[in-house]
């Protein structure tokens, strides 16, 4: 056993004006031998002190007095002060000079602060480099407005050239108010079955299609950009409260594996939020190499999504999480705008981004209730490719070779449905100069 005493600096402090050296002015009698045998003092008056405080406490007082006297010296914090709960987007772009990088798609989440390194500084998703996110969070922890401001801040500096966006929203449907920007292709919400089923063949056949295309120039997304001189869209789906879609689409969902495991390589990121890690198919967790946390429900998570995360918690604010760079961080949300009515806000940005004039990115085509046939003539070249209608698996116009064939039976179980059918193809033929006879025969019942 080690026994120790520490330093004690408790004791009284006297004021005292005098710092030389004292010089001893009494008069000694001595003997022969040198003993002093008689003194006399020559003190004539002692002045009466009066203890101010404890001699630690006054040299602290001293050293501030000092400090607060000098104009040129000025000491570091030992911290930096907390991130405001208020941040907003177009701030922080001011406040760290945000550029934009071409056919990149690094959009602002909001700012981090970094204790260990003394650091607070702006937080992107850079989707390029990191691929897939996952973003958890409860209730009312911020989700909903954590994917406004990405969809804001990407709107803002990449336009229909560089960003094609895909809105999928089972939470507060807040993402509809994008739905005009031109670079939205569209916004799924609950109930639009088909749109959720045609969203992920299109991005299955647009994954094979990059497949194909960039072999030949290295065979990624950034090789194609910087090799083949031609430029393409980087694709964005964001899903918004995955386990609702896990529980009304499970057949549907799987089809999205395909595209979400692969797709990062070729271009094709997804976003997705979910309230905890359980309600995430697996398959699409390890598809997803970056998460954020936002806050959870039981505080043992957020080392099971981030790891160690050395004890660190987010405060409870709208916003506020984790995320995981060299070390694990607090972070704040940046919001959009500090007017009360974000409606009339992001409705003013949305007819800011159509005057611009961009193209729009393409739509989720679904089945029309009634298909017209005006504009499939313009697609009518001749008797080997006469338009009849719309191929349900990719909405394409079905067109019949006629010419192929001497023969060719019109079947139907309603005679009504076959009466439609035969008057169109009947305009069809007449409309583009063909000859033809009509032998009509009445059917009795």
């Amino acid at each position: 056993m080690n026994f120790g005493q520490s330093a004690w600096a408790g004791a009284q402090y006297f004021p005292n004006n005098e710092f030389k050296k004292p010089v001893d002015k009494n008069l000694y009698l001595i003997d022969n031998v040198g003993s002093v045998n008689r003194t006399i003092n020559n003190v004539r008056e002692k002045n009466l002190m009066v203890s101010q405080g404890e001699e630690l406490t006054n040299i602290v007082k001293y050293l501030i007095d000092i400090g607060n006297q000098s104009t040129h010296l000025k000491l570091s914090s030992l911290w930096l002060d907390s991130i405001p709960k208020n941040i907003y987007i177009d701030d922080l772009v001011k406040k760290y000079n945000y550029k934009k990088e071409d056919y990149v798609i690094n959009p602002i989440v909001g700012e981090y602060d970094d204790p260990t390194n003394q650091k607070q500084d702006l937080l992107t998703i850079n989707l390029n480099e990191v691929g897939n996110t996952l973003i958890y969070g409860m209730n009312e922890s911020g989700k909903d407005e954590i994917l406004q401001s990405l969809v804001y801040s990407m709107l803002s500096n990449y336009s229909t050239d560089e960003l094609h966006l895909y809105l999928v929203d089972f939470g507060a449907e807040t993402l509809i108010n994008f739905r005009e920007a031109p670079q939205v292709g569209d916004v799924v919400i609950n109930g639009d079955d088909e749109k959720v089923n045609n969203l992920s063949k299109y991005l299955y056949v647009e994954l094979n299609k990059r497949k194909k295309l960039f072999t030949k120039f290295g065979g990624s997304y950034q090789d194609y950009i910087k090799n083949s001189g031609e430029t393409l869209p980087s694709i964005v789906v964001i899903i918004n409260s995955v386990e609702i879609m896990n529980e009304v689409y499970q057949d549907i969902i799987e089809k999205y594996i395909p595209s979400i495991r692969e797709g990062a390589k070729y271009g094709i990121y997804f976003i997705i939020t979910s309230e905890t890690q359980s309600t995430v198919k697996m398959k699409v967790v390890q598809s997803c190499k970056n998460a954020l946390c936002l806050q959870m429900a039981n505080d043992l998570v957020y080392r099971d999504i981030l790891g160690r995360t050395n004890g660190i918690i987010p405060s409870s604010t709208l916003g506020r999480g984790l995320c995981k760079l060299e070390n694990v961080c607090e972070f704040q949300t940046a919001f959009i705008t500090k007017d009360d009515s974000l409606y009339n806000t992001l409705k003013k940005f949305v007819e800011e981004l159509k005057a611009k004039g961009m193209k729009n990115a393409p739509v989720i085509h679904v089945m029309p209730e009634i298909v017209e046939l005006k504009p499939m003539m313009k697609k009518y070249t001749g008797l080997d490719s006469v338009p009849v209608g719309i191929i349900k698996d990719n909405l394409n116009i079905m067109k019949y070779n006629f010419a192929k064939k001497v023969t060719t039976v019109i079947t139907s179980s309603e005679f009504e449905t076959m009466g439609r059918f035969i008057k169109n193809l009947i305009y069809v033929f007449d409309n583009n100069e063909n000859k033809f006879l009509l032998y009509k025969k009445k059917f009795h019942q």
